[in-house]
């Protein structure tokens, strides 16, 4: 366990407090282990776009290689699970890959229901105003709410074609790499 480092990545809305539990467990069990806020949290709510948010997670991994982990698992819960996988078929380098009861899927019945707040910004960034902020809506175990943002921020988050779509990342995983799903 010592030399297994795993970046932990809460849920939408959410904060480290929410996987403060695992971490415990885990670092009791000798692992190294990384649980910080991230850019979809209550207090961040997306402000950085998704690649941003990827680089976010890369630091992470680099500091636990630094703190003596030769292997990177990237764990996440619901959005956090949406961006373990979006790291994962990215190209960076991790050793394995937790999924924690998924959430977050602009391909499917979500994106149809924040169809019109998607249209909004992507008209935006065509109008050249990707970087003004709006109003758009999001949506967290069925509960709705509008959010401010930057435009092209929030596509990368919402485009079903995007970084978010996780049905799709899937498919484009480049290498074998152990994974465990986890619905709860």
């Amino acid at each position: 366990p010592s030399e297994v480092g795993v970046v932990l990545m809460h849920g939408k809305w959410g904060a480290p407090q929410s996987m403060l539990p695992l971490a415990r467990e885990l670092e009791s069990q000798g692992y190294l282990v990384s649980n910080v806020e991230m850019a979809w949290s209550e207090r961040r709510l997306y402000d950085v776009d998704y690649p941003a948010a990827l680089k976010e997670v890369e630091a992470q991994v680099k500091q636990l290689r630094t703190r003596g982990a030769k292997r990177v698992v990237v764990a996440g819960q619901s959005m956090g699970a949406n961006a373990a996988v979006a790291y994962a078929s990215s190209g960076f380098d991790l050793d394995g890959l937790v999924v924690m009861s998924p959430g977050h899927f602009p391909e499917g019945g979500m994106g149809g229901r924040l169809r019109a707040s998607l249209d909004k910004a992507r008209n935006m960034v065509a109008a050249n105003r990707a970087n003004d902020p709006e109003s758009f809506d999001d949506i967290n175990q069925g509960r709705q709410r509008s959010l401010r943002m930057v435009a092209r921020v929030y596509v990368s988050y919402f485009d079903p074609d995007g970084l978010g779509a996780s049905t799709k990342n899937i498919r484009r995983l480049s290498r074998p790499t152990p994974v465990l799903l986890v619905i709860a």
